[in-house]
């Protein structure tokens, strides 16, 4: 009696007790013979079993696993570990009415009439045993005979994809893919019922937990629950028993649907889940049951499942019984599972199941367990791309090029789309679940925010929304490769069986499919690539209608496909996609530097506009071109913005806001909210980013925006209505600056309270609509008509012409306002009295000249002249005159030391004369220094020439004459010889010294060479006369090298008698402090 059920075995039709007749265990599954009812020889063996009547054959019993027992008293046939009850799919009662052996709800007839029962032949009886890979034909065998399971595996890891909850190995779940099981945790394991960590309270042991609402606080993840539940783990035991728990189905956990109705007033728990179905599809639900682990031997076991609609109306209501068998050899609960499957067709949007257990009579908490819960569609699973592969075997579901397990989000190593790593008994990889096998993954699946279709990236051809297909900025530029058409097994086009990798072009946050702004520039892609967003996607893949150009999946790039010879071509402004650069959306924008350059917007009527960049290295300025006006936007009201460095604008008659990078590439970011249409052409941006502008009307209204959130921030109303062409914002007061362009009068802008002032007088020159200011403060403007760039005077409106240039129309210009405004100036000036030596008492004359050598003008040069040391203010006085178009700030004649602060046009000039009257006290040198000094804004290529310094030495020399004879008593006859000497006392030099000596008539002289010498200069002689006349030259003061000369010549006495002879200095440059000679 193998099953111990007081019936022998010979007696019993199911001597092993799992409810498969001994008559079908004994025999192949192919080879099954049903018993014919005849016995003919009346042996007691059916005929069906022997190969003649009486030769008494009988069957061979099988013995599948060649060990221990045949089959038929084998209660795991293939030794596979699982019972022959629970793999052959057959429910028990546990009664045996007509006490045969087999159970009741196995056998069809009362007593041994049929020894087959429900099954008979295993392959089409009545209960037709589960071959789950369908192999019994084909060499294989039904469950309970087959060790080997050979069921589909699509991603070969070895779990068997009815038992894979990822198929494909991409790290999502197959549910998610449109597959597999619709419920969440249908096995139970996405918890451990063992951790105190996720259930931390005293009721969690190493055999499980209580679960519930009235004991605690814990709950079932993904299912809902009215009270109190178990969950049991796989050889678990607890502290209330000294046996362990039964096997699960599947994993390695399973619950009992009831806990214990103690805690809920008697009231059974129920436990459901509601899931979205399509209405008048067809699904199956299935799961594995069986008795719980409080059920003792004989009890009843209850369960009910239930299917509803939302509407409550019941599509399913099954009760199901049996009978428990309790304890076995130190095992409760479900020793047997039993399989349980029916179908329905969904009549509501929203279906729940739910599950009730009921306990037997005299018990609160034994109920029913349940295990691998599963509800499908039936038919196809989801193929979202339509390439023929599921989305569940799919590596690509979306067809874009870039594998799920990419776009999905989950962020973990891959080969070919297939996450690398080990994977459990569920078939997930582990890196994407907290704990292995628990059917749960760790991640959030990625649906950008930036788009608003919900629909997941790895199913969205557009997974950030701005209309610029993943396939396209998944691949670079000019290295797009289109689909090809065909896929492989995998779902993968045969030309991107590497899968793309995103780009990611600004090397920051997200690749370019999910980023918005690719190059990082400050404007959306969407903007950049030139597409404007229908808002709708009709056939729902992602991708809006705008650059969609079939229904479904079929292409995947789109109308735009190759970014540069596409249907639509992306906008590449600076045309460098194929050099090195790249399309608008992906080249970032160039900002400018915020540096001395100024720039000029110019266009016409209806004509796109393009920008200049004022070259002021010459006179007259040229102009270049910052790339072209391709881009086809006319625009006006232009300021550059010092926070990004862009200069920005306003289309023409609209409200857009237009954004100029530093290539020329022109991009219209699109409305300004709060600005209503009018014409702008004024416009200027201050050092905080705040744009202003000014309708192109007599009107009192600025306009303040931030151009970041392309939103007007103030509206401010001014105090006098005012046309300006253009304006210009001062960062030294905070005033904006423009031109009224009727009577050219210079007016202030306070933009904090909206005052507006007047600034001198009418002026003739007033077409400016192009207006600069420095960082320094000085105000410059170009002059629509005339052509010329001036520079205003901020605190009477004069205006003065610093460079020649172009006329100009409908234009404005930009400048960064933190930045200096220079232009070079070739500023000299020159010193001259004419001589270089003073005389006390006297006085000297200067005349200064400041000259303007270009190549610019200037405005607010200094030019300064301190009185010389030891000469009083009052001794000092000068006056100035001014070139045509150059202007001083001396009139009339003034006294003391030059401070002038003068204007010069290129050549303009300033003279200064200036009478210096000298004390007789003064001494030492006369020394003189002037210096011209260019304003902040204006460079001077040659500094060398800015100062001159003239210098006058001390006039006065006290020179002395001394003579000597060398024989003053000569006789008639004699030679004698005169020396005269010349010394400079100083305290000056001497020059032009001229000696004369009359040589009287009593000596003979003869002017040779033998008869004089000198020491310098030159002599000469007239015998007429006899005048001896010595230019000696120059002297310099006491001290010196060369202050004093001497001459020596020789005379004859002709006569004797007393003779005088008398030299004197008969000239010199100096006036002689002694001027007695």
């Amino acid at each position: 009696d193998t099953d111990n059920d007081g019936i022998p075995n010979h007696l019993d039709l199911d001597s092993d007790g799992d409810g498969i007749p001994d008559n079908v265990e004994a025999q192949t599954t192919l080879g099954y013979t049903a018993p014919s009812g005849i016995d003919s020889d009346g042996n007691g063996l059916d005929d069906s079993y022997e190969l003649s009547p009486g030769s008494a054959e009988g069957l061979t019993p099988v013995n599948t696993d060649g060990t221990d027992n045949p089959d038929y008293l084998d209660l795991d046939s293939d030794n596979d570990g699982s019972s022959d009850t629970t793999e052959s799919g057959v429910t028990l009662s546990y009664l045996d009415s007509d006490n045969d052996g087999l159970d009741d709800l196995l056998d069809t007839t009362t007593g041994y009439s049929d020894p087959g029962g429900m099954v008979d032949d295993p392959l089409s009886g009545s209960v037709v045993l589960t071959d789950s890979d369908k192999d019994a034909s084909s060499g294989g065998d039904v469950d309970y005979r087959d060790a080997t399971d050979n069921r589909p595996d699509n991603d070969g890891d070895g779990i068997p994809d009815e038992d894979d909850v990822d198929d494909d190995n991409d790290g999502i779940l197959d549910t998610d893919e449109g597959c597999g099981n619709l419920l969440i945790n249908g096995s139970f394991d996405s918890q451990d019922f063992s951790s105190t960590t996720e259930f931390p309270g005293p009721n969690t042991e190493s055999g499980g937990t209580f679960i519930g609402q009235t004991i605690n606080n814990y709950s079932l993840y993904g299912w809902n629950q009215t009270h109190n539940l178990d969950g049991w783990v796989t050889s678990g035991s607890f502290s209330w028993t000294p046996n362990d728990f039964a096997a699960s189905y599947d994993g390695d956990q399973y619950i009992d649907v009831l806990g214990n109705n103690t805690h809920s007033g008697g009231v059974n728990n129920t436990i459901w889940q509601t899931i979205s179905t399509e209405v008048g599809e067809s699904y199956t639900l299935s799961f594995y049951w069986g008795e719980d682990v409080g059920h003792s031997s004989g009890s009843v076991v209850t369960l009910n499942a239930k299917v509803t609609d939302s509407d409550s109306n019941n599509l399913v209501n099954q009760t199901l019984t049996t009978f428990a068998q309790g304890p076995i050899n130190g095992i409760i609960g479900p020793k047997n599972w039993f399989y349980y499957q029916v179908s329905f067709v969904a009549t509501t949007a929203t279906t729940t199941i739910s599950f009730e257990a009921t306990p037997p009579s005299g018990s609160t908490s034994a109920g029913a367990a349940l295990d691998n819960v599963r509800l499908v569609k039936d038919g196809s699973c989801q193929d979202t791309d339509g390439d023929g592969v599921i989305d569940a075997f799919d590596l690509d579901s979306d067809n874009d090029g870039i594998f799920d397990a990419v776009e999905v989000g989950h962020n973990q190593p891959h080969t070919n789309g297939q996450v690398n790593g080990s994977v459990g008994a569920d078939g997930l990889p582990d890196v994407v679940q907290d704990h292995p096998d628990n059917e749960r993954i760790n991640y959030t699946i990625a649906e950008s925010t930036d788009d608003t279709d919900t629909i997941p990236n790895f199913l969205d051809l557009d997974s950030d929304g701005d209309g610029i297909p993943d396939n396209v900025e998944a691949q670079t530029t000019t290295g797009y490769t289109a689909a090809s058409g065909t896929v492989d097994v995998n779902g993968v086009y045969t030309n991107y069986t590497n899968g793309l990798t995103p780009v990611n072009t600004d090397g920051t946050d997200s690749p370019d499919y999910l980023d918005l702004d690719s190059d990082n520039d400050g404007v959306n892609d969407t903007v950049e690539a030139g597409i404007t967003l229908t808002g709708n996607d009709s056939d729902n893949d992602g991708l809006d209608n705008a650059t969609d150009a079939t229904t479904g999946y079929s292409d995947v790039g789109g109308t735009i496909d190759n970014p540069l010879t596409g249907a639509v071509i992306l906008p590449d402004g600076d045309s460098d996609a194929s050099t090195g650069g790249d399309v608008d959306f992906r080249d970032l924008a160039n900002p400018f530097p915020c540096d001395n350059s100024i720039y000029l917007s110019q266009g016409d009527v209806s004509t796109p506009t393009t920008l200049y960049d004022y070259v002021s290295s010459t006179n007259p300025f040229t102009v270049n071109a910052i790339g072209t006006n391709s881009h086809g936007i006319e625009y006006n009201a232009i300021g550059f913005n010092p926070i990004d460095g862009f200069i920005y604008g306003i289309q023409g008659d609209s409200t857009n806001l237009v954004r100029v990078d530093s290539d020329g590439t022109t991009v219209n970011l699109g409305s300004i909210a709060g600005l209503p249409v009018s014409n702008y052409v004024t416009g200027e941006i201050d050092d905080n980013g705040n744009y202003y502008i000014l309708p192109f009307v007599y009107g009192n209204t600025l306009y303040q925006i931030d151009v970041v959130s392309q939103t007007v921030t103030n509206t401010i109303t001014l105090s006098a209505s005012v046309r300006l062409s253009d304006i210009a914002y001062n960062i030294t007061n905070g005033l904006l600056y423009g031109v009224d362009t009727s009577n050219g009068v210079l007016y202030s802008i306070n933009v904090t309270t909206g005052e507006v002032l007047a600034i001198g007088g009418a002026n003739p020159i007033k077409a400016f609509g192009a207006l600069f200011t420095s960082s320094t403060g000085e105000l410059y403007g170009g002059e629509n008509y005339l052509g010329g760039f001036y520079q205003f005077n901020i605190t009477n409106g004069s205006r003065t012409l610093i460079s020649a240039g172009q006329v100009s129309n409908r234009n404005d210009g930009a400048h960064c306002v933190t930045a200096p405004i220079t232009f070079d100036a070739d500023l000299e000036i020159t010193k001259t009295d004419g001589v270089s030596q003073y005389v006390p008492g006297t006085t000297t004359t200067y005349t200064i000249e400041v000259t303007n050598n270009g190549p610019f003008g200037v405005l607010g040069a200094m030019v300064s002249d301190a009185v010389p040391i030891g000469i009083p203010e009052a001794n000092v006085s000068y006056t100035a005159v001014a070139s045509s178009g150059s202007t001083t700030t001396i009139s009339g004649t003034q006294t003391g030391a030059i401070n002038d602060v003068v204007d010069l046009p290129v050549n303009g000039t300033i003279t200064y004369t200036v009478d210096v009257s000298i004390p007789l006290t003064f001494t030492g040198d006369l020394v003189n220094t002037a210096t011209v000094t260019n304003p902040a804004n204006s460079n001077d290529p040659d500094p060398s020439n800015n100062t001159v310094t003239d210098t006058n030495i001390n006039g006065e020399a006290d020179l002395e004459l001394s003579k000597t004879v060398d024989n003053s008593n000569p006789d008639q006859g004699d030679v004698i010889t005169f020396t005269i000497t010349v010394t400079n006392n100083g305290p000056g030099t001497a020059n032009n010294i001229e000696v004369l000596d009359i040589i009287p008539t009593d000596f003979s002289y003869n002017h040779i060479a033998s008869n004089y010498t000198v020491s310098q200069g030159t002599v000469t002689y007239d015998s007429a006369t006899g005048r001896l006349e010595w230019a000696l030259g120059t002297l310099t003061t006491s001290g010196g090298s060369n202050n004093s000369a001497t001459l020596e010549y020789s005379v004859t006495v002709d006569v004797c008698g007393e003779f005088i002879n008398q030299a004197e200095i008969i000239n010199s440059s100096q006036a002689d402090l002694d001027s007695t000679p």
